[in-house]
């Protein structure tokens, strides 16, 4: 993904966060859908990172010394 395609992308987002917000609650409810997306969006990328980071390093670690 480019800077180029950073409309797409908004454009996207605006369309899935308008069509959970008619689920949450009408059109008020479009910001707080586009928010939520954002948060849990971030919050399961970098939980994902550190997951890995902290255990699959080491099991990789603990599988590379057993085979020697």
């Amino acid at each position: 993904m480019t800077l180029v395609e950073s409309k797409e992308v908004i454009g996207r987002l605006e369309a899935a966060g308008h069509v959970i917000g008619q689920s949450l609650g009408g059109e008020d409810s479009d910001s707080f859908a586009m928010a939520l997306l954002i948060y849990f969006f971030t919050s399961g990328l970098l939980g994902s990172y550190l997951l890995t980071r902290l255990f699959l390093q080491r099991a990789f670690s603990d599988a590379s010394m057993s085979g020697r």
